[in-house]
């Protein structure tokens, strides 16, 4: 029975570090911008968990196609207890073209979705998500109050630290009074007020 265990961790072990390689070898732009609060970062710098392909897997046109590979980045995660796990993503797309040399497109809208049982279910961009706050069946307010929680512990991990992180809100202009309170709540330990 151990042994039997000891193969999928194992298997696992090497399917991660095989994603991560490849996903390590993906071309990027220089900068990147987060679809929450717009904050622009340097790739090579700030570093965000990549989505695993095992979920990119389960989402219908999220992957890419011949044309172009989506890169995608996990700015904020939350599991209910259902076992329902809800992503705030966001990325670049790079585009395949004739001369070999990669173009990218970048856009800092990202993509609010969950997973449940292997099904994939795309609800609205990031941002919107927040600013509408509009609860059902689909995003609850704990579920947001959640996604806000983790939001805030990514970037000051991305970003290297509380301070690090407060600079960077302020100077990136980032309007405290213009944030829905699940965002406003979960930064107030970065904002200036």
């Amino acid at each position: 029975m151990h042994s039997i265990d000891l193969k999928h961790i194992a298997g696992a072990a090497v399917l991660a570090l095989a994603s991560a390689s490849s996903f390590a070898a993906l071309p990027s732009p220089r900068i990147l911008s987060e679809p929450v609060l717009g904050l622009r970062y340097e790739a090579a710098r700030v570093r965000f968990d990549p989505l695993p392909p095992e979920v990119i897997a389960n989402c219908e046109n999220m992957d890419g196609n011949d044309e172009w590979k989506s890169v995608w980045f996990i700015y904020a995660q939350a599991t209910t207890p259902s076992g329902r796990t809800y992503y705030a993503s966001g990325g670049y797309d790079i585009a395949r073209n004739a001369s070999g040399k990669p173009g990218f497109l970048t856009g800092d809208a990202g993509l609010v979705f969950f997973t449940d049982r292997g099904a994939c279910t795309t609800l609205e961009q990031v941002r919107d998500t927040f600013d509408a706050r509009l609860f059902d069946e689909d995003i609850t307010e704990p579920v947001l109050k959640l996604l806000a929680a983790d939001y805030a512990k990514r970037l000051e991990r991305a970003f290297g630290g509380k301070a690090k992180l407060r600079t960077e809100i302020r100077n990136q202009l980032v309007d405290e009074d213009a944030l829905p309170i699940e965002l406003r709540e979960a930064l107030k330990p970065y904002l200036s007020k």
